[in-house]
């Protein structure tokens, strides 16, 4: 074995080394994903580079529909582009960062999920739900999170809106804010800004407002709870609200204000407590 036979193992090795560096440095990196072509989620051909990672960019370009077909999947941002659409396919997507909507972010068959570390940005022209089916969202954010956008339309509607992270998240959307399951909120800051939340938990006696913990900053936003049958709200320790209302759309239901300790909080409402005709009153 020769001096010139171990130069060139040496320059084998290198270059060996070289090339496993660059793709470990390569791929802790985020790629841009772009949709081609419509088609499922988990298939090639519907991208540009490949599936989607979880350290990826995912963009669903003008007139394409991907459909999610995986159970769970992470992805470090998502953008959907006017007349895009993102069919979430009764699955959960987590997305580390943020979502901007320009498009359509859809569920078809419903019971789909979204948690959201980052921005949730709805503009003008974008649709989340619209077609009713009930989409959870989770903003799991230990940073600043906002709701916001230029969207204008009536309201957005989510099925169970849930803030876990230990961040701060604000809405700043005028809009109305329908919750057809339940709002619950268990650490972090949340700051409502000036939406109705329309609250229309169908569970007989659930908490169709479930505070555990963190901080509810009402803002002028008002808590409307319009479920169909009786109904609670809870709290874990003494928060302000701004307005609530009890507007069940059929007759003598009643609004019970529970404490998740009994006694040891309290409810304070700067503006005002309003019954619609068919509530029965408050239970506290």
């Amino acid at each position: 074995m020769g001096f010139g036979y171990l130069q060139k193992m040496r320059g084998y090795f290198l270059i060996s080394l070289l090339m496993s560096l660059f793709i470990g440095v390569t791929s802790a990196f985020a790629v841009t994903v772009t949709s081609v072509a419509s088609g499922n989620w988990n298939s090639a051909g519907t991208w540009d580079v490949g599936v989607p990672t979880a350290s990826d960019d995912v963009v669903i370009a003008a007139g394409h529909t991907v459909t999610f077909d995986l159970a769970t999947s992470t992805v470090n941002s998502l953008t959907i582009n006017a007349t895009g659409t993102f069919d979430v396919n009764a699955n959960a997507l987590t997305v580390t960062s943020a979502v901007t909507i320009n498009g359509a972010f859809a569920d078809n068959l419903g019971g789909g999920s979204l948690t959201l570390g980052g921005n949730f940005t709805l503009n003008s022209g974008g649709t989340f739900n619209d077609l009713g089916n009930g989409i959870d969202i989770t903003f799991n954010g230990s940073g600043t999170q906002a709701i916001g956008g230029t969207y204008a339309l009536s309201n957005v509607e989510f099925y169970n809106f849930t803030l876990s992270g230990t961040g701060t998240v604000t809405n700043n959307l005028t809009t109305g804010i329908i919750v057809s399951g339940q709002f619950t909120q268990s650490a972090g800051t949340f700051n409502a800004g000036s939406s109705i939340f329309t609250l229309g938990d169908g569970v007989l006696n659930d908490n169709a407002f479930n505070k555990t913990g963190g901080t509810f900053n009402a803002g002028t936003s008002e808590i409307k709870i319009t479920s169909t049958v009786n109904i609670h709200m809870s709290i874990d320790a003494n928060t302000s609200f701004y307005k609530i209302t009890h507007a069940p759309p059929t007759g003598a239901r009643t609004l019970t204000f529970d404490e998740t300790n009994a006694g040891t909080a309290t409810y304070t409402i700067t503006n005002s407590l309003n019954f619609q005709p068919n509530s029965r009153g408050v239970i506290l």
